[in-house]
């Protein structure tokens, strides 16, 4: 198969320009990706919070256009919904700004309150949602 500049820009990072610039509209902040698997979860995830075990473990760091493309390319498979999760760049421990819960085991986990849930993005339609209780 041969590329054209057109294919190669259709399928390259630069049609990710809308959600690069939704991120990178917080410049003090550290960007994270998680995917889910459906609207429910993500409309959740930005209301209710971001719960996790291991934050390391189920977010990606971005850092550039690069990142963003090779994560989302490679997290595909997990589903069509990408969390966006932004983190003042001051706070080095994660679990001081998460709320630490027991599931019914009595296993622990936390949740990282919506304040910080930037949004999602729609793999399938390019739509980015932002989420209203995100303030940093």
């Amino acid at each position: 198969m041969q590329y054209s500049k057109d294919t190669m820009l259709e399928n390259g990072p630069h049609k990710y320009l809308s959600l690069i610039e939704f991120i990178n509209e917080c410049t003090e902040c550290f960007s994270f990706l998680h995917t889910t698997n459906s609207l429910e979860k993500a409309l959740s995830i930005c209301k209710n919070g971001f719960i996790y075990v291991q934050f390391d473990k189920t977010a990606d760091y971005v850092c550039d256009v690069v990142t963003l493309a090779y994560m989302l390319n490679i997290r595909k498979h997990y589903g069509d919904y990408t969390i966006i999760i932004q983190i003042d760049a001051h706070i080095k421990n994660y679990l001081e700004i998460s709320n630490r819960e027991y599931d019914v085991d009595g296993e622990e986990f936390y949740v990282l309150p919506p304040q910080y849930i930037k949004g999602f993005y729609n793999r399938n339609t390019h739509e980015i949602i932002p989420n209203p209780l995100f303030k940093i």
